[in-house]
Protein backbone atom coordinates (compact mmCIF):
# COMPACT_ATOMS: atom_id res chain seq x y z
CA UNK A 1 0.00 0.00 0.00
CA UNK A 2 1.09 3.48 -1.01
CA UNK A 3 1.33 6.42 1.00
CA UNK A 4 -1.50 7.85 -1.02
CA UNK A 5 -3.32 4.57 -0.54
CA UNK A 6 -3.02 5.09 3.49
CA UNK A 7 -4.28 8.25 3.38
CA UNK A 8 -7.23 7.93 1.66
CA UNK A 9 -8.02 4.76 3.60
CA UNK A 10 -7.33 7.27 6.64
CA UNK A 11 -9.64 9.87 5.71
CA UNK A 12 -12.98 7.58 4.72
CA UNK A 13 -12.34 5.38 7.70
CA UNK A 14 -12.68 9.04 9.48
CA UNK A 15 -15.70 10.16 7.68
CA UNK A 16 -17.41 7.02 8.03
CA UNK A 17 -17.04 7.20 12.27
CA UNK A 18 -18.11 10.63 11.54
CA UNK A 19 -21.04 10.66 9.74
CA UNK A 20 -22.72 7.13 11.06
CA UNK A 21 -21.23 6.33 13.91
CA UNK A 22 -21.66 2.75 15.71
CA UNK A 23 -25.82 2.84 17.46
CA UNK A 24 -26.62 1.32 20.58
CA UNK A 25 -29.58 -0.70 20.89
CA UNK A 26 -31.00 1.62 23.85
CA UNK A 27 -30.60 4.58 21.65
CA UNK A 28 -33.45 6.58 20.09
CA UNK A 29 -32.82 9.75 17.96
CA UNK A 30 -36.07 11.74 18.90
CA UNK A 31 -37.69 14.00 16.52
CA UNK A 32 -39.98 17.12 17.52
CA UNK A 33 -43.03 18.27 15.39
CA UNK A 34 -44.65 21.38 16.31
CA UNK A 35 -47.24 23.51 14.50
CA UNK A 36 -50.87 23.82 14.03
CA UNK A 37 -53.30 21.65 11.97
CA UNK A 38 -51.24 20.93 8.54
CA UNK A 39 -48.71 19.54 11.08
CA UNK A 40 -52.01 17.77 13.56
CA UNK A 41 -53.18 16.53 10.50
CA UNK A 42 -56.12 17.04 8.28
CA UNK A 43 -55.86 14.67 5.66
CA UNK A 44 -58.49 11.71 5.01
CA UNK A 45 -57.25 7.74 5.93
CA UNK A 46 -58.84 6.61 2.39
CA UNK A 47 -55.62 8.30 0.62
CA UNK A 48 -52.79 6.75 2.23
CA UNK A 49 -50.50 4.73 0.16
CA UNK A 50 -50.43 0.86 0.80
CA UNK A 51 -46.83 1.21 2.50
CA UNK A 52 -48.01 3.36 5.48
CA UNK A 53 -51.27 1.72 6.23
CA UNK A 54 -51.00 0.42 9.77
CA UNK A 55 -48.37 0.42 12.11
CA UNK A 56 -45.00 0.94 11.63
CA UNK A 57 -43.37 -1.22 14.13
CA UNK A 58 -40.07 0.26 13.72
CA UNK A 59 -40.97 3.73 14.90
CA UNK A 60 -42.05 5.27 18.01
CA UNK A 61 -44.51 7.69 18.60
CA UNK A 62 -45.62 10.17 21.59
CA UNK A 63 -48.48 13.00 20.84
CA UNK A 64 -50.89 15.06 22.34
CA UNK A 65 -53.44 13.20 21.57
CA UNK A 66 -52.75 9.59 22.30
CA UNK A 67 -53.39 9.87 26.02
CA UNK A 68 -49.86 10.00 27.32
CA UNK A 69 -48.79 6.44 25.92
CA UNK A 70 -45.64 5.72 23.74
CA UNK A 71 -46.50 3.68 20.76
CA UNK A 72 -46.01 2.97 17.35
CA UNK A 73 -46.28 5.47 14.51
CA UNK A 74 -49.79 5.13 13.05
CA UNK A 75 -52.81 7.21 12.05
CA UNK A 76 -55.09 8.95 14.05
CA UNK A 77 -52.74 11.20 15.48
CA UNK A 78 -54.85 14.20 14.44
CA UNK A 79 -58.22 14.19 12.64
CA UNK A 80 -56.70 11.88 10.41
CA UNK A 81 -52.97 12.37 9.27
CA UNK A 82 -50.49 14.75 8.75
CA UNK A 83 -46.86 14.60 7.24
CA UNK A 84 -45.15 12.18 10.18
CA UNK A 85 -46.18 8.52 8.24
CA UNK A 86 -44.23 9.51 5.66
CA UNK A 87 -41.55 11.25 7.26
CA UNK A 88 -41.19 8.76 9.97
CA UNK A 89 -40.98 5.89 7.12
CA UNK A 90 -38.81 7.67 5.15
CA UNK A 91 -36.13 8.71 8.00
CA UNK A 92 -35.75 5.33 8.82
CA UNK A 93 -34.88 4.30 5.76
CA UNK A 94 -31.77 6.94 6.07
CA UNK A 95 -31.04 6.24 8.93
CA UNK A 96 -30.58 2.64 9.10
CA UNK A 97 -29.87 0.87 11.86
CA UNK A 98 -31.19 3.54 14.78
CA UNK A 99 -33.99 3.56 16.67
CA UNK A 100 -36.26 6.55 15.76
CA UNK A 101 -38.94 7.70 18.20
CA UNK A 102 -41.54 11.06 17.13
CA UNK A 103 -42.70 13.43 19.67
CA UNK A 104 -45.60 15.81 18.34
CA UNK A 105 -48.00 18.27 19.80
CA UNK A 106 -49.87 20.77 16.61
CA UNK A 107 -53.09 22.82 17.56
CA UNK A 108 -54.91 23.58 14.82
CA UNK A 109 -55.38 27.79 14.86
CA UNK A 110 -52.98 28.63 16.51
CA UNK A 111 -50.70 31.38 15.67
CA UNK A 112 -47.18 32.45 16.69
CA UNK A 113 -47.59 35.81 17.86
CA UNK A 114 -49.11 34.46 21.13
CA UNK A 115 -49.92 31.00 21.04
CA UNK A 116 -46.43 29.73 20.46
CA UNK A 117 -44.87 32.94 21.82
CA UNK A 118 -41.78 31.57 23.92
CA UNK A 119 -43.34 34.14 26.85
CA UNK A 120 -46.55 33.02 26.43
CA UNK A 121 -48.85 30.33 28.90
CA UNK A 122 -50.52 28.77 25.25
CA UNK A 123 -49.39 26.37 22.57
CA UNK A 124 -45.44 26.08 23.19
CA UNK A 125 -46.03 25.51 26.98
CA UNK A 126 -48.10 22.58 26.06
CA UNK A 127 -45.85 21.48 23.33
CA UNK A 128 -43.01 21.11 26.09
CA UNK A 129 -45.33 19.52 28.28
CA UNK A 130 -45.89 16.73 26.18
CA UNK A 131 -41.77 16.57 24.81
CA UNK A 132 -41.19 16.01 28.52
CA UNK A 133 -44.07 13.41 28.85
CA UNK A 134 -42.40 11.79 25.86
CA UNK A 135 -38.55 11.73 26.79
CA UNK A 136 -40.01 10.94 30.25
CA UNK A 137 -41.92 7.44 28.65
CA UNK A 138 -38.77 6.52 26.39
CA UNK A 139 -36.68 6.39 29.20
CA UNK A 140 -38.89 5.08 31.02
CA UNK A 141 -38.99 2.11 28.63
CA UNK A 142 -35.33 1.44 28.85
CA UNK A 143 -34.19 4.15 25.98
CA UNK A 144 -31.41 6.59 26.13
CA UNK A 145 -32.61 9.89 24.13
CA UNK A 146 -30.97 12.03 21.85
CA UNK A 147 -33.06 14.82 20.36
CA UNK A 148 -31.75 15.42 16.42
CA UNK A 149 -34.53 17.50 15.02
CA UNK A 150 -37.42 19.74 14.81
CA UNK A 151 -40.39 19.80 12.28
CA UNK A 152 -42.39 22.72 12.22
CA UNK A 153 -45.31 23.69 10.23
CA UNK A 154 -47.32 26.57 11.34
CA UNK A 155 -47.98 30.10 10.04
CA UNK A 156 -51.55 29.86 8.51
CA UNK A 157 -52.73 31.71 11.49
CA UNK A 158 -50.54 35.10 11.33
CA UNK A 159 -50.94 34.81 7.76
CA UNK A 160 -53.07 38.44 8.35
CA UNK A 161 -52.88 42.09 7.97
CA UNK A 162 -51.67 42.66 11.80
CA UNK A 163 -49.24 39.92 12.16
CA UNK A 164 -47.34 38.65 8.68
CA UNK A 165 -44.95 41.42 8.92
CA UNK A 166 -43.78 40.10 12.44
CA UNK A 167 -43.91 36.67 11.54
CA UNK A 168 -40.05 36.58 10.57
CA UNK A 169 -39.01 38.16 14.07
CA UNK A 170 -41.31 35.99 15.65
CA UNK A 171 -39.85 32.98 14.23
CA UNK A 172 -36.36 33.76 14.84
CA UNK A 173 -37.16 34.25 18.39
CA UNK A 174 -39.23 30.90 18.67
CA UNK A 175 -36.27 28.53 16.87
CA UNK A 176 -34.02 30.09 19.33
CA UNK A 177 -35.71 29.35 22.38
CA UNK A 178 -36.46 25.77 20.86
CA UNK A 179 -32.61 25.37 20.77
CA UNK A 180 -32.07 26.81 24.29
CA UNK A 181 -34.80 23.49 25.43
CA UNK A 182 -33.30 21.13 23.18
CA UNK A 183 -29.96 21.54 21.58
CA UNK A 184 -27.60 24.76 20.43
CA UNK A 185 -27.64 23.68 16.84
CA UNK A 186 -30.81 21.48 16.80
CA UNK A 187 -31.47 20.84 12.71
CA UNK A 188 -34.93 23.12 12.56
CA UNK A 189 -37.02 22.15 9.63
CA UNK A 190 -39.69 24.58 8.45
CA UNK A 191 -42.57 23.77 6.30
CA UNK A 192 -44.01 26.78 3.89
CA UNK A 193 -47.70 27.49 3.98
CA UNK A 194 -49.98 27.62 0.91
CA UNK A 195 -49.63 30.83 -0.78
CA UNK A 196 -53.06 32.03 -1.73
CA UNK A 197 -53.96 34.25 -4.14
CA UNK A 198 -57.04 35.20 -2.20
CA UNK A 199 -54.37 36.05 0.49
CA UNK A 200 -51.94 38.06 0.11
CA UNK A 201 -50.24 38.14 3.85
CA UNK A 202 -49.42 34.32 3.25
CA UNK A 203 -46.94 35.14 0.80
CA UNK A 204 -45.40 37.86 3.37
CA UNK A 205 -45.29 34.43 6.24
CA UNK A 206 -43.84 32.49 3.26
CA UNK A 207 -41.31 34.47 2.28
CA UNK A 208 -40.58 35.09 5.79
CA UNK A 209 -40.06 31.49 6.63
CA UNK A 210 -37.28 31.57 3.89
CA UNK A 211 -35.53 34.20 5.07
CA UNK A 212 -35.40 32.72 8.11
CA UNK A 213 -34.17 29.50 7.02
CA UNK A 214 -31.46 31.45 4.31
CA UNK A 215 -30.04 33.53 7.65
CA UNK A 216 -29.32 30.03 10.03
CA UNK A 217 -27.10 27.61 8.91
CA UNK A 218 -29.26 24.99 10.68
CA UNK A 219 -32.83 26.05 9.77
CA UNK A 220 -33.91 24.39 6.44
CA UNK A 221 -36.92 25.71 4.28
CA UNK A 222 -39.42 22.60 2.91
CA UNK A 223 -40.98 24.07 0.01
CA UNK A 224 -44.74 22.97 0.28
CA UNK A 225 -46.51 25.80 -2.41
CA UNK A 226 -46.61 23.00 -5.47
CA UNK A 227 -48.17 20.19 -3.46
CA UNK A 228 -52.26 19.36 -3.40
CA UNK A 229 -54.57 21.03 -1.13
CA UNK A 230 -58.43 20.04 -0.51
CA UNK A 231 -59.82 22.31 -2.01
CA UNK A 232 -59.56 25.56 -3.82
CA UNK A 233 -59.37 27.87 -0.87
CA UNK A 234 -58.03 25.45 1.73
CA UNK A 235 -55.36 25.65 3.87
CA UNK A 236 -55.00 21.74 4.23
CA UNK A 237 -52.87 19.41 2.03
CA UNK A 238 -54.74 16.27 0.93
CA UNK A 239 -53.60 12.99 1.18
CA UNK A 240 -51.02 12.74 -1.36
CA UNK A 241 -49.95 16.47 -0.30
CA UNK A 242 -49.51 15.48 3.02
CA UNK A 243 -47.70 12.23 1.86
CA UNK A 244 -45.57 14.43 -0.12
CA UNK A 245 -44.54 17.08 2.39
CA UNK A 246 -43.21 14.28 5.18
CA UNK A 247 -40.99 13.11 2.63
CA UNK A 248 -39.86 16.36 1.72
CA UNK A 249 -39.10 16.87 5.83
CA UNK A 250 -37.17 13.55 5.33
CA UNK A 251 -35.13 14.87 2.78
CA UNK A 252 -34.90 18.08 4.08
CA UNK A 253 -33.04 15.97 7.63
CA UNK A 254 -30.76 14.51 5.24
CA UNK A 255 -29.42 16.98 3.86
CA UNK A 256 -28.78 18.32 7.03
CA UNK A 257 -26.59 15.56 7.67
CA UNK A 258 -24.44 14.99 4.63
CA UNK A 259 -21.60 16.88 5.07
CA UNK A 260 -19.92 16.77 8.66
CA UNK A 261 -18.99 19.71 10.79
CA UNK A 262 -15.91 21.41 9.55
CA UNK A 263 -13.92 20.67 12.84
CA UNK A 264 -14.40 16.92 12.31
CA UNK A 265 -13.39 17.46 8.53
CA UNK A 266 -10.48 19.21 10.30
CA UNK A 267 -9.93 16.29 13.06
CA UNK A 268 -10.29 13.47 10.24
CA UNK A 269 -7.38 15.26 7.93
CA UNK A 270 -5.34 15.44 10.92
CA UNK A 271 -5.79 11.91 11.90
CA UNK A 272 -4.84 10.69 8.34
CA UNK A 273 -1.40 12.94 8.70
CA UNK A 274 -0.36 11.17 11.61
CA UNK A 275 -1.04 7.79 9.99
CA UNK A 276 0.84 8.93 7.37
CA UNK A 277 3.71 9.50 8.83
CA UNK A 278 4.17 6.47 11.29
CA UNK A 279 3.65 4.47 8.25
CA UNK A 280 6.27 6.68 6.64
CA UNK A 281 8.79 6.12 9.65
CA UNK A 282 7.87 2.31 10.07
CA UNK A 283 8.35 1.55 6.75
CA UNK A 284 11.80 3.50 6.41
CA UNK A 285 12.97 1.94 9.30
CA UNK A 286 12.01 -1.54 7.82
CA UNK A 287 14.01 -0.57 4.92
CA UNK A 288 17.27 0.12 6.18
CA UNK A 289 16.91 -2.73 9.24
CA UNK A 290 20.05 -5.47 8.61
CA UNK A 291 17.93 -8.31 7.09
Amino acid sequence: MTIAHTQIAGIVACLLLTIAPAAHADDVKVFLLGGQSNMDGRAQDADLPAHLQGSQNDVLFFHQDGNNTLGTLQTGSGDDFGPELSFGFEIKQTMAGETIALIKHAEGGTNLWEDWDPNGSGAYQRFKHTVSLGLAALQAAGHNTEIVGMLWHQGESDANVDHANDYEANLTAFIGDVRNEYGADLPFLAGEIRRRNDMPESFIVSDAIMAVAAADPHTYFVPANDLTFDGVHSWHFDGAGAVTLGERYAAAFASSQSVPEPSSLIACVLVSAVVVIVWGRRSRAAKISPS
